[in-house]
């Protein structure tokens, strides 16, 4: 019974206890490790942002395994040191032996190159920096594991570069990790920002834009016009001059073009952040499927024909939805498949076909409910005309106008027309009012 006490006492109590002691002892040592790998990796990035043409890791990979050498070249001179310290290949695991020997071998193929490189970059103060806390980093993990040699070697190095340089204790590693992350960050930024896709706006070019601009806008005027009361059997080119297309119905067209300057501003953010990407990174996430845009997708398809058979004004919502999604999956590919500039022109599809797809819905929205709801719930208005008319003026809701005529339906829910001069006074009903009889 003692003896089954004592082995519970043992593996229960004293061996949990030994290893959370471990763990904790190893906290330090761990976290250096941590450390000296975020200063190679921004020292891999320091390189790159002083050479002008450099980009993130990817783009060349070639140059790629120069960067990577020189880095070696700087950190661990010892790898390509014909006669290294004794103690630099003690106990060294055969992996790491093959690993070191293939860096070798590559740095002597590319050795011109790497030279020039290193040269470059060997005088610069943050690249120093570096190279001093890395060795002070391998004397402080030499010293937890007890090796004399090893850690007095590492001191001596950081101590070349800087004669007042001292052993860091396990607080200054918080602080230097902290600060690494926040540089390694701010020197990516600066890297990916010369290959990001930027806006290029040239006077040259401005009386042309806005040529097409004013085309677009008075194309737009007809069609939503054309359409919104052609619903009704109104002819608008009976009515209508070119001045109106561009004058009436200015709130849809406007909130229209809003809504499609938010999207393209939006696609414009997120290719702009795609293009600050490394090539590498791409590539990876290129490999990762998502099928949740799909489901998306599908759903509010299925969702767009329920609305549809019921007759709902959620339908109209539901397609402006679905041709914002396509618009966005397939404006690359047209771009690249048929323009021969195609940054500039995926912005000019999305842009066209948001504007489109915005107007298409509130334009829809519109006629249903002026075709569909009650006279209470539609948008009222006071009128008074001049003349005697044998109409009710509280009985007719206003569809839009123009500089010659208003549009109304009457209760039946037929067109009513009528010349603005025959119009002495009108004005929109707001909630707290009601319409005089």
């Amino acid at each position: 019974m003692i003896s089954f006490l004592r082995n519970i006492r043992t593996n229960l109590i004293l061996l949990p206890l030994i290893r959370l002691e471990y763990k904790i002892k190893s906290i330090p040592f761990k976290r250096a490790l941590k450390v000296r790998q975020l200063v190679k990796q921004k020292l891999l990035h320091r390189i790159r942002l002083l050479e002008p043409n450099a980009h993130l890791e990817g783009y060349d990979k070639e140059f790629d395994i120069v960067v990577n050498l020189s880095s070696l070249k700087l950190l661990n001179p010892e790898i390509f040191d014909d006669h290294p310290p004794t103690f630099f290949y003690e106990n060294l695991p055969e992996e790491l032996k093959k690993l070191y020997s293939d860096r070798k071998t590559e740095y002597l193929e590319r050795k011109n190159a790497v030279d020039i490189l290193v040269e470059k970059v060997e005088k610069d103060t943050d690249v120093i920096n570096l190279i001093e806390r890395y060795n002070l980093l391998h004397h402080f993990e030499d010293s937890y594991l007890k090796k004399k040699d090893e850690a007095d070697y590492y001191l001596s190095k950081s101590q070349k570069i800087n004669a007042t340089a001292t052993p860091l204790k396990t607080n200054d590693l918080f602080a230097l990790e902290r600060s690494l992350r926040k540089d390694i960050n701010k020197t990516r930024d600066a890297i990916s920002d010369r290959e990001a896709i930027k806006i290029s706006l040239s006077i040259q070019n401005a009386g042309a834009i806005i040529s097409v601009v004013s085309s677009f806008f008075l194309i737009s005027g007809y069609l939503y016009n054309r359409l919104l009361l052609g619903a009704f059997d109104i002819e608008v080119s009976i009515f209508f001059t070119l001045t109106d297309y561009l004058a009436s119905s200015i709130d849809a067209i406007r909130y229209s073009a809003s809504g499609a300057v938010i999207a393209t501003g939006s696609y414009f953010w997120g290719v702009h952040s795609a293009s600050r990407k490394s090539v590498a990174q791409i590539e990876f996430e290129r490999k990762k499927r998502e099928y949740w845009p799909y489901i998306v997708l599908l759903i509010f398809i299925f969702s767009s024909i329920f609305a549809y058979i019921r007759n709902s004004i959620v339908f109209y919502n539901n397609v402006y939805i679905i041709i914002l999604s396509a618009t966005v999956v397939s404006a690359p590919w047209l771009a690249k498949r048929y323009f021969k500039e195609p940054l500039v022109t995926i912005f000019i599809i999305v842009f066209i076909f948001t504007f489109s797809g915005h107007m298409f819905v509130s334009l829809e929205k519109t006629i249903y409910r002026l075709k569909y709801d009650s006279q209470e719930k539609i948008e009222r208005y006071k009128i008074i005309f001049k003349n005697e008319m044998p109409i009710e003026p509280s009985k007719l809701v206003l569809i839009t106008g123009n500089s010659n005529y208003l549009f109304f339906l009457d209760e039946e829910r037929n067109a009513v027309i009528i010349p603005k001069d025959q119009v002495q006074y009108i004005t929109r009903i707001t909630s707290d009012k009601k319409p005089n009889k």
